[in-house]
């Protein structure tokens, strides 16, 4: 998979790229990440990327030169998945990440600021995602966690087959939440790990873990029941 990413600071992205599965998938040849910076293509020996809106208001907004010139760069764009980081936009899921993994090329605008002009999104087919109910600095840190949740879904990027498939929301878990987990030691400061678990009853084992995720997802999250 190819990933393009459009960023006013490329420099955020230094440490990620170099740690964990990023960097596993990378050195497989899985995952190909390619830091566009949008400060080369402002026209301005300053690097100015923004300025006021239209109709007054707070905040300042990318210019559409800025984001089309850069997105125009980057090689066969036009058959991208682009996608903008937006509170504004469709809550990202677990459905989402698995249709994008299936891409070969997608294409994230990291926006700041009060945003972009709707032009540029309107003329380089951007969606709008949004990593949830809230607003960050940047859409830096909700790229990196939405290509995170993308990545472990590439084939052959995780250690074990069947690692995604029963993750909360996964369809191993029929779209429920994933069940408690418990390693070694069996005691620790008097809390042990349930019984079931030590039996080597495979079949238990299944139900008590089955039965723990539909209680966790009647108790944290009700939504997910329908």
């Amino acid at each position: 998979m190819r990933i393009d990413i459009l960023t006013i600071f490329p420099e955020l992205f230094d440490s990620w790229l170099k740690a964990s599965i990023i960097r596993n998938a990378r050195e497989k040849d899985k995952l190909h990440i390619n830091l566009v910076d949008l400060k080369k293509f402002s026209g301005r020996k300053d690097g100015r990327i923004d300025d006021r809106p239209f109709g007054g208001g707070p905040g300042m907004l990318f210019k559409p030169e800025v984001v089309i010139n850069a997105l125009e760069s980057i090689d066969q764009w036009q058959n991208a998945k682009k996608i903008h980081l937006s509170p504004s936009g469709q809550p990202w899921t677990q459905t989402l990440a698995q249709q994008s993994s299936e891409a070969t090329h997608l294409i994230f605008l990291c926006s700041r600021y009060e945003g972009v002009d709707q032009r540029a999104l309107d003329m380089g087919s951007f969606e709008d995602i949004s990593l949830g109910d809230y607003v960050s600095m940047g859409g830096e840190a909700p790229a990196m966690v939405m290509i995170e949740s993308i990545t472990r879904l590439i084939p052959g990027v995780l250690g074990h087959e069947f690692s995604a498939f029963e993750d909360s929301f996964s369809p191993g878990r029929k779209g429920l939440l994933d069940c408690p987990h418990y390693t070694r030691p069996e005691n620790f400061r008097e809390n042990h790990v349930p019984e079931v678990l030590l039996t080597g009853n495979h079949q238990k084992i299944k139900e008590w873990r089955e039965t723990m995720a539909y209680q966790r997802s009647v108790d944290r999250r009700k939504d997910l029941l329908k």
